[in-house]
């Protein structure tokens, strides 16, 4: 017996296939099977990077917060609990005034992050020189 396929092959292939192979010929649908294929291999992408990525934003935003990482990995809940309250307790030190919002430490760790979930949403994205940069 064949093993099952990968859920992100199988995910990557559905949304090769809706974006470079099925052809459309109303407008409409044609923008909604592009919106589709795009949203497939998001999924694709989160599936096979997104515990490393947000294992990397809890380091980081544990750095930004003075705070020790977590030890070990977490369970997906889990890691969406952290990242959650580490992203509310940060913003609540920059808006009282503990973290200056023009801190440099800060704002290369804001990017870092920024471009982490850019990575995920559209890996073409190219955030030097776009992003925080007068």
């Amino acid at each position: 017996m064949r093993p099952p396929p990968d859920n992100v092959a199988v995910l990557a292939a559905v949304a090769t296939f809706l974006a470079k192979e099925l052809r459309v010929e109303d407008p409409a649908q044609a923008f909604r099977v592009k919106v589709a294929a795009h949203l497939l291999g998001g999924v694709a992408r989160g599936l096979k990077v997104g515990e490393a990525l947000d294992e990397q934003a809890m380091g980081l935003l544990a750095m930004l917060l003075n705070e020790d990482a977590p030890e070990g990995p977490l369970a997906a809940d889990d890691r969406a609990r952290r990242l959650h309250d580490q992203q509310a307790r940060l913003s609540a030190r920059v808006l009282a005034g503990d973290v200056p919002p023009d801190d440099e430490t800060l704002l290369q760790g804001l990017r870092a992050l920024l471009a982490s979930e850019l990575a995920l949403s559209n890996p073409r994205f190219d955030l030097d020189d776009q992003v925080g940069e007068p």
